[in-house]
């Protein structure tokens, strides 16, 4: 068994070959010379768009050459989010596998068979159509959706033709060689060169199907099949050796004439390769190989972050307020409900609670009837309640301290019978709260009040007015000192900073310049004891 040598940026002579590369977005390692073999490093520059490929042509001796295409594409991780709603289920993983009735046209003396191949594409998760491209390039024909036709007429003289199909920026090739009848010359076919790979999201766990993953190696002398074998071959018979690379081959089959690699296992990077070792009868060591690359199903998006608190709602509605009315009366009209609540002294000399709004019966009737009977609740035997943690009493003195509110944050006040709540139009009286906010608010003929809000404080009374954005309404100002924008105010004059403008209410005149009437560069108007005058001059 004879292997030939690799060689770099030289003409291979016999027992020699050498590679030559076309670059599509990606960019190739620097080779280098391996066991004989040419080998490419991992690549370095980054690509210039999502996918592309590298077409590798290799020169045998000098006499034979052969092109081979490496499909590439890039999974990028995604970001992560910033929170918020959740993100939308991410895309499924795409995939496309290219599939042909052959791959190789025969050359004998009755012509060339088979007169056409047709080629399939079966598509997983894509939204687009299939494209077909042939290199070389403009050979396909019948291309309708998913199928496309190569005849042996447009495959003419070339030795091999690749072909492409391509939906979604994920693609799969197939190349069909040239066979001719009583040639000694070796030609290897793998299909399946290029497989896409899905995986399964992140959060789903990141599992690659690897279904699909086979490969199918047939070897050819001339046009004659040889036969698969897994010991040393002989004439008419070859034999295939598998290394993997991020991945780990199938064992290999023998089922008659090729040598069936049935799905791969432990792909372990997102790009992996499998390289073949093609032994033809023990005279020849072809190399080949089949890359993997990963496309991973998108995440949902990350919980954003928590968005800015938002502006605090109004402010809700006071809890009810309790009135102590006195001795329970037969046909007056008592409140129970969720805004005030009326307590009552029945003549068993307990206290009731309404519990439902009612115009009051001397009767036993649930919804009307006297305490103890009608829509009443016992406030317990003198001014204290259990029941409903409310306090009655007519008078109370606290000698050390007061304090409202819960540790939960739960909102609490202390308000006056008519206030309601804070807002404004509550009613009259106060309200305070314990997130110190307060108003004291009178109702009438002469409105005023002095209230405190997440807006700011307002005053007003009568005749002023401070508003919670700062601005002063006042119906009169009287002042003998300070400033206004600017101006100094004094008791009978108001005048700038430097004194060069004046006006005067004692003197009734106003000047500018200067306060002595004609001084150079001055203006003057004067009432002059009433014989009034006027003076512009320099």
């Amino acid at each position: 068994v004879t292997q030939l040598t690799g060689r770099i940026n030289t003409a291979p002579e016999t027992g020699f070959y050498s590679a030559s590369i076309v670059e599509n977005n990606f960019t190739a390692g620097t080779p280098s010379i391996v066991n004989n073999k040419i080998s490419f490093a991992d690549m370095t520059a980054n690509p210039t768009d999502v996918s592309g490929s590298i077409t590798y042509t290799i020169h045998a001796e000098g006499s034979a050459s052969f092109t081979k295409i490496q499909s590439l594409s890039v999974n990028q991780t995604a970001d992560s989010g910033s929170d918020g709603d959740p993100g939308t289920p991410g895309a499924s993983a795409k995939s496309v596998r290219l599939s042909a009735t052959a791959q190789s046209f025969v050359t004998g003396s009755s012509g060339i068979s088979p007169a056409s191949i047709t080629f399939t594409t079966n598509r997983q998760n894509t939204t687009g159509t299939t494209t077909y491209t042939s290199s070389p390039s403009s050979l396909l024909t019948s291309v309708s959706g998913d199928t496309a036709v190569l005849t042996s007429t447009n495959f003419g003289s070339n030795t091999a033709v690749t072909v492409t199909a391509t939906a979604d920026s994920i693609s799969d090739s197939i190349t069909v060689v040239r066979l001719t009848e009583g040639s000694d010359a070796f030609t290897v076919v793998v299909d399946n060169e290029s497989h896409v790979v899905p995986q399964s999201s992140e959060q789903a766990g990141g599992v690659r199907n690897l279904t699909g993953t086979g490969t199918t190696i047939t070897a050819f002398k001339g046009a004659s099949e040889l036969n698969s074998v897994t010991g040393t071959p002989i004439a008419g018979q070859f034999k295939v050796t598998a290394t993997g690379t991020g991945i780990t081959p199938s064992t290999g089959t023998v089922s008659g004439n090729p040598f069936v690699f049935p799905d791969h296992s432990n792909m372990t990077q997102d790009n992996a390769s499998i390289g073949y070792d093609v032994n033809l009868e023990n005279l020849v060591t072809i190399p080949k190989s089949q890359s993997f690359t990963t496309s991973q199903a998108a995440n949902s998006g990350s919980d954003g972050n928590d968005g800015a608190q938002g502006n605090q709602g109004p402010a809700g509605a006071a809890g009810p307020g309790v009135t102590f009315t006195g001795d329970w009366v037969e046909g007056k009209t008592y409140n129970g409900g969720s805004d005030i609540k009326d307590v009552v002294e029945y003549t068993d000399g307990n206290y009731y609670i309404a519990t439902a709004d009612h115009t009051s019966t001397n009767t036993t009737n649930s919804g009307t009837g006297i305490p103890g009977h009608g829509p009443w609740t016992s406030f317990g035997a003198q001014f204290e309640s259990v029941a409903t943690d409310i306090l009655l009493a007519q008078d109370s003195t606290i000698t050390r301290g007061l304090v409202i509110g819960n540790t939960d944050g739960t909102g609490s006040f202390i308000r006056s019978i008519d206030k309601t709540a804070l807002h404004l139009d509550s009613g009259s009286g106060f309200f305070m709260s314990s997130s110190g906010q307060f108003s004291f608010t009178k109702r009438g003929g002469n409105d005023s009040h002095v209230h405190m809000d997440d807006a700011g404080v307002e005053i007003s009374s009568s005749k002023f007015h401070l508003k919670n954005d700062g601005d002063i309404r006042v119906n009169k100002i009287t002042a003998t000192d300070g400033t206004i924008g600017g101006w100094l105010v004094g008791n009978s004059v108001i005048e700038n900073m430097d004194q060069t403008v004046i006006i005067d209410s004692t003197a009734a005149k106003i000047t500018i310049g200067s306060s002595t009437f004609a001084a150079n560069n001055s203006i003057s108007l004067d009432n002059n004891a009433d014989e009034p005058r006027f003076f512009v001059g320099n």
